[in-house]
């Protein structure tokens, strides 16, 4: 039996991924294909990323609050 190439592996793995899983996505911070059965998920799960999400957020509700603040 013939060893299969690298291009055969993943194209299987990338077959078995979206029979188990409902979405690929897309990582908003790392740009990193993803498998998730959330519709809503946007990260790919990541420490680094989930750690980018997380400032982003809070550097963004901060700017609000100071913006209400100031008026």
């Amino acid at each position: 039996m013939p060893r299969k190439t690298a291009k055969q592996v993943a194209k299987e793995n990338r077959e078995r991924m979206e029979q188990a899983y409902k979405y690929a996505r897309y990582c908003v911070q790392c740009g990193k294909r993803f498998y998730t059965n959330k519709a809503n998920k946007m990260i790919c799960g990541e420490w680094e990323c989930e750690e980018k999400q997380q400032k982003q957020l809070l550097q963004a509700r901060r700017t609000k609050e100071r913006a209400l603040r100031g008026m």
